[in-house]
Parts: structure tokens; C-alpha cells; sequence
């Protein structure tokens, strides 16, 4: 089944843009390129990697081509080298897309001899132009073989625990009424963004103890019962890390997620070790390597991923499967559009460990998606993301759901 062409469309009044590949028997795939801030250069790169292969001969490479320039994963440029060495260039960045390809196609590391990047600080980033075929591909062998994505790779699960996980809200007072309509709605656990740290009313204050505010507030307003977790998007230094694990400890919360702004696996396994709440890290790890040195240094108790991190469901399948080994639950991250979601969702489905779907909250409960009184939020999980040709089949092959 070989790949004949690729292209990139404009879809909506957002400008989202959606990448295409296509079989010689008319079955397309597609993903999103939005949300990301997705160098150009994509339909340049899947013609030089993907037009005129074997689909299934692509499907276990192209999510190891290393991105060819600096962190925060443009195409063009060199990776870090084996041993952690930056690489010679390959060509002046601004030589044009074909020849930069056709340099990175030399360079090509095949099968699982996944590109060297040994530690965070010295990545290049995730190659993004190849997420998005390695997402595509992925679609286009379920819709061949009419089967969604997490079947293929062995899920046997069709639904997924779903928590509801706040925006970051203006003040404190906020977030009760927040996590409040998230029980009504009949979400199970609640996860706090949280904001600026200040009382509606009162002068200013140092937002971690604002912080501290909201995670005792929201228990106390939600019971003993109802699971909580907070996530302060790498926020805090040392001091504050410490007295808001102790006070999630305090109030029982199950996930304490990126606390401190990015740090190394020897600093994250020092924090990780003054409070009980398990640490959930990942979000930032930008290879299957560092995972396995977050592991080695007791720095995680729970593994997050992006799937655009790690060159889509390939690698994001096999980090699910090193956590897995490790007694480690795997959290992916949820966000984006609604291919974003069900990307996502095809790794919680498949992934033995992963126990719960991240629903945005503004997507479910601030609008219409559930009504008052509606306990199951569907999510689609289709064997395409978004049927554009007559060739593509949708179907409905999962649900996260809210009750239990």
C-alpha cells in the first residue's frame, strides 16, 4: 500500500490547518498541524520521507527521523550527536526545504535506533513534521483494516475514566463553583490549573499560598470522596514546590504534576522526595531515553506525555509500555483540537496503565457538550480523525465516561 501524495488544507475560520497523505487505493489520512506554531516545510518533508513507500515499511521509521535544527522542533538545521555532542551543520539553514530534506535523509537513523538525546537541556526537540505522518499513517492502516488505533496496537479497553481539568481561573474563589459543576456534570476527579494565586478581595499575596488557598477550599467544598490533582505548570521554585506538596498532602490529592520550572532528573527526584503526593512528570521530556533516566533517579511516580513529543503513537506506545514495566500509571496529555483529543486517546485506550482521559473542563461543562443532569460525555475515536474522502471510515469506537 503505497503513499502517492500529501497535502495541507485550511479547514475552519481558525485557520486550523490539516495535513493529508494518501494511498494509491484512495485512502487518506489526515491530522492537524495546528496549535503547535508548526514550522513550514511539512508537505516538503512527507513527500521526501513518505511519497512512493510502503506504508507499512514507514510506519515503525519515520517517527525516528531526529529534527534537523534547534529546540522547539522546526525543521532544518543538525541534532545533538551520539554522545550529547552537537553535530556538524548539514547545510546553511537557509538553503531551500528539498535540499534540507534530502540532508536529513543521509542522516536518517532507521528501525528503533532512535536519535541520541540524552538529556533534556541538550535536545533538539520533537520533530513535528514527523508526528504528523506518524499520526496520518497510523490513520490511514485503521481505516484499511476498518479498525480505530488502539485495537491494532492491542488495547483492549473501549473507555477511559474521564477527570475534568480547570482552566487556569482568575482568583481562588473561583475554583470551588468551578469543581462544583464538574461533580454536577458527573466527573469523578477535578484537576487545578492554578491562576494568579489572589482572593477576589484583600491585598496581594504570594500566589503559591493563594495556591494553597484553592487546594484546601476545593477539598473541603468536593468531600473526602471525590479525587483531586493540581497541575501549576512548572510554576514554583524550591521553597514553594515544598509547601504546596505539603499542604496537597495535607488534603490527600493523588497527583502533584510538573511542580517546578524544568529542572533536571537528579533536581526533580530531590523535590519529588519531600512530599508523599506522587509527582507526575513528562510533559516537557522530549525523548524515550530521558524517560528512562526520570525512572532510573526516582524522579516520577507517574509518567506524562505529549504525543507531538515523542513523534506520535509510535513513540508514545512505547513509552506507555516502559512505564508499564516500571509499576508507573501513563498520563497522556490532553489538549488541542479534536484530533489532539483522540490522538490521545488512542494511547489511554491501548495503554494498560492509563486510568484516566484529561477532559478540559471549558470543552465539557462551560458549554453545551453536557447538559444538566448528563452523567457520559462520548468521545470519538474513530478510525479517522475527520472523514474527507470516500474512502474514509468514522465510527464510534470509545467512550470516556464521567460515572462510574
Amino acid at each position: 500500500m503505497a503513499v502517492v501524495g500529501g497535502t495541507t488544507g485550511r479547514v475552519s475560520a481558525a485557520g486550523t490547518e490539516i495535513a493529508a497523505l494518501v494511498t494509491e487505493s484512495g485512502i487518506e489520512g489526515n491530522f492537524t498541524l495546528g496549535n503547535r506554531g508548526n514550522p513550514p516545510g511539512w508537505v516538503d518533508f512527507a513527500k521526501a520521507y513518505c511519497v512512493g513507500k510502503n506504508l507499512l515499511e514507514l510506519l515503525h521509521t519515520v517517527a525516528y527521523i531526529p529534527n534537523q535544527t534547534a529546540t522547539g522542533g522546526a525543521a532544518g538545521g543538525a541534532p545533538a550527536a551520539r554522545g550529547g555532542a552537537p553535530a556538524p551543520a548539514r547545510g546553511p539553514a537557509s538553503a531551500p526545504a528539498p535540499a534540507r530534506v534530502a540532508a536529513a535523509q543521509r542522516a536518517f537513523v532507521g528501525g528503533f535506533g532512535y536519535p541520541s538525546r540524552r538529556s533534556v537541556a541538550g535536545s533538539t526537540g520533537p520533530n513535528v513534521h514527523a508526528a504528523a505522518c506518524d499520526f496520518i499513517l497510523w490513520d490511514i492502516l485503521g481505516k484499511a483494516v476498518n479498525l480505530p488505533i488502539y485495537k491494532i496496537l492491542g488495547g483492549t479497553k473501549d473507555r477511559v475514566l474521564a477527570y475534568a481539568s480547570s482552566q487556569h481561573l482568575a482568583t481562588v474563589e473561583d475554583f470551588v463553583p468551578d469543581a462544583q459543576k464538574a461533580k454536577d456534570a458527573g466527573f469523578k476527579a477535578y484537576k487545578i490549573h492554578p491562576g494568579g494565586g489572589q482572593h477576589r478581595n484583600g491585598s496581594t499575596i504570594p500566589a503559591y499560598m493563594g495556591h494553597i488557598d484553592e487546594i484546601r477550599s476545593v477539598r473541603k467544598a468536593m468531600g473526602d470522596d471525590f479525587t483531586l490533582l493540581f497541575d501549576p505548570v512548572q510554576r514554583y521554585n524550591y521553597f514553594e514546590a515544598l509547601r504546596v506538596g505539603r499542604a496537597l498532602d495535607e488534603c490527600d490529592f493523588v497527583s502533584f504534576e510538573i511542580p517546578c520550572r524544568r529542572r533536571t532528573s537528579t533536581d526533580s527526584s530531590s523535590c519529588a522526595s519531600t512530599w508523599t503526593c506522587p509527582s507526575k512528570l513528562g510533559s516537557f521530556i522530549l525523548s524515550i531515553p530521558d524517560y528512562a533516566e526520570y525512572i532510573r533517579r526516582g524522579a516520577m511516580d507517574i509518567g506524562r506525555l505529549i504525543v507531538d513529543n515523542l513523534c506520535g503513537f509510535t513513540g508514545s506506545y512505547r513509552v506507555g509500555q516502559m512505564l508499564d514495566a516500571f509499576g508507573m500509571p501513563c498520563t497522556p496529555h490532553n489538549w488541542g483540537t479534536a484530533f489532539d483529543l483522540a490522538a490521545a486517546f488512542q494511547i489511554e485506550t491501548v495503554a494498560a496503565n492509563c486510568y484516566w482521559f484529561e477532559m478540559p473542563l471549558a470543552h465539557r461543562v462551560h458549554g453545551s457538550a453536557i447538559p444538566a443532569g448528563q452523567k457520559s460525555a462520548s468521545t470519538r475515536t474513530a478510525t479517522s480523525w475527520r472523514p474527507r474522502s470516500r474512502a474514509s471510515v468514522s465510527r464510534s469506537t470509545a467512550t470516556a465516561w464521567t460515572s462510574s
